[in-house]
Order: C-alpha cells, then sequence, then structure tokens
C-alpha cells in the first residue's frame, strides 16, 4: 500500500488509496485510528459508540472500554476460551 503525504498550509495531508478506503469502510468525514504494534502500525475506522441507546453511560468510559478491546481482544479472548 502506497501513502502519499503532501504539506497543506503548516500541516500534512495522507492520501489513502480507494481500496484501502473501502475495504475500511471509511467515507470523508469518518476518524481514523493510527496505531503502533509490534510488527509496524496499523490504521483502523474509528466507531464511536453512539451513547444515545446506552443512556447514562458517558462517552469517555465507552471510550476506554473500546480501547480496551482493541488493546487485549486477544487476550479477553484467550481468557473467554478457557
Amino acid at each position: 500500500m502506497k501513502i502519499n503525504v503532501t504539506r497543506v498550509g503548516n500541516s500534512l495531508r495522507m492520501t489513502l488509496q480507494q481500496e484501502v478506503l473501502t475495504h475500511l469502510k471509511i467515507q470523508q468525514g469518518d476518524k481514523i485510528k493510527f496505531r503502533s504494534e509490534e510488527n509496524g502500525k496499523s490504521v483502523k475506522k474509528n466507531n464511536r459508540l453512539n451513547n444515545e441507546v446506552l443512556e447514562g453511560i458517558e462517552q469517555d468510559f465507552l471510550d476506554g472500554m473500546n480501547d480496551l478491546f482493541e488493546n487485549y481482544d486477544k487476550t479477553l479472548r484467550n481468557i473467554a476460551d478457557r
């Protein structure tokens, strides 16, 4: 995969190929996460939970739970399989 980085004013802009956008289901205006991993970097669409559905639960808590599952998904699945 090739990513073009260009300067826009004082910022840098990254351009992703259409096949990557389609695979990750990324559309204009979406937020994405870049993460360092042991074997390199990863790009993922940031899916925020709708706190209207989970009335009374703060978005910060939901974001923390989302990060927990993203970072420890494999570990949690191993524990559940025991």
